[in-house]
């Protein structure tokens, strides 16, 4: 009878409520930093008031996000969390001592001329590394046996829906002799074969990489499989389909399947610049990956990476969605990929599990 009563009022009056709640609380913080005071016209009070803390944090970081990783020691940028409502960015270095000389805050005048005072919240995490190991793993390409990584989701071309695709990341199906920004299959198989194992040394099953690439959004590569049965369906994780992760997704609890086991961690910030140190002495800076804490709590002094060397390629997944694809890791924090980027820019569509 509640549930009746309450749908009677319609779609539209629900709309409107939680749109009056969302205006309302914009303008206690518009009230508070005196924006509204400098609006020169009723249009402009209007955009005021539908910014959110959460749309002011992103466009200060667009802005501001080369100036920032420009700071000596930086090694990430990211949207913090809200304090009072109020933006805040976070930034994380190498090091305590490159944290303490930085700045605290940064001014950013927004497209009426308004200056707006961004607080940033520093974490010092360390270097960040990609996370392929030296020793074990899963999966590694023939021509450098000794970079294992791990296999992640398993994908299917958008078209052809018969071909099936093992993914990880390019640096972990790469040899020396492959381009850094891509890889497309040629004749030379000596170096396109990729090993598929538990242990070091026993390829017990190989696959052709078929694609590579290391662009500003993705680290990644796909081996074509000769059939989906020469993967253990109950292995693959228990996902439908691929999400995005966005705001939405800030503390969201989610599963790592690495080599060893399932772990259990948390989305911290749903989107970071990232820049990763590869094992031979290059480096990529990723626009939009997204990082992952240990543990539930999110203070600076609980940060801790949920993964380690030989995850690269783990699969991130939270209630029956692919979110991402684990690359690189700090002291503090794991740094993934987004799976609908893969998707879109590989022309494939996530497999899903038979069961899910």
């Amino acid at each position: 009878m509640l549930i009746a009563f309450f749908l009677s009022f319609g779609s539209k009056f629900w709309h409107d409520l939680l749109d009056i709640l969302f205006l309302y609380k914009n303008a206690q913080r518009a009230l508070r930093s005196g924006e509204l005071l400098l609006a020169d016209s009723p249009d402009q009070i209007n955009v005021l008031l539908r910014r959110s803390s959460v749309n002011i944090a992103r466009s200060a970081l667009a802005d501001h996000r080369k100036t920032l990783l420009e700071i000596p020691g930086v090694t990430a940028v990211g949207i913090g969390t809200m304090i009072n409502d109020e933006p805040v960015l976070r930034v994380y270095f190498n090091d305590s001592l490159s944290a303490a000389g930085a700045i605290n805050e940064l001014i950013w005048t927004d497209e009426f001329g308004i200056p707006r005072t961004i607080r940033i919240e520093k974490i010092v995490s360390g270097p960040v590394l990609a996370q392929s190991a030296i020793v074990g793993g899963r999966i590694a390409n023939k021509g450098n046996p000794d970079q294992f990584g791990t296999m992640g989701f398993v994908f299917q071309h958008k078209v052809f829906a018969h071909h099936v695709f093992a993914s990880s990341c390019y640096h972990v199906m790469r040899t020396e002799k492959h381009n850094w920004d891509a890889y497309k299959k040629t004749d030379d198989e000596a170096h396109g074969i990729i090993c598929h194992s538990q242990e070091a040394g026993n390829c017990a099953e190989e696959s052709k990489i078929f694609i590579g690439y290391r662009t500003e959004l993705m680290d990644v590569a796909i081996s074509r499989l000769d059939a989906i049965e020469k993967i253990d369906i109950q292995s693959l994780p228990p996902v439908s389909r691929s999400a995005h992760v966005d705001d939405r997704y800030a503390g969201k609890e989610v599963l790592i399947k690495t080599q060893e086991k399932i772990i259990t961690a948390y989305i911290h910030d749903w989107r970071t610049t990232v820049i990763v140190r590869y094992n031979d002495g290059t480096e990529k800076k990723f626009e939009d990956f997204f990082s992952i804490r240990l543990s539930e709590s999110a203070a600076p002094g609980d940060l801790t990476a949920a993964t380690k060397g030989g995850d690269s390629g783990s699969a991130v997944y939270s209630a029956g969605e692919a979110l991402g694809i684990v690359v690189a890791g700090s002291d503090s924090l794991t740094y993934a990929m987004k799976v609908p980027v893969i998707e879109n820019n590989l022309g494939v569509v996530l497999y899903a599990k038979p069961s899910n």
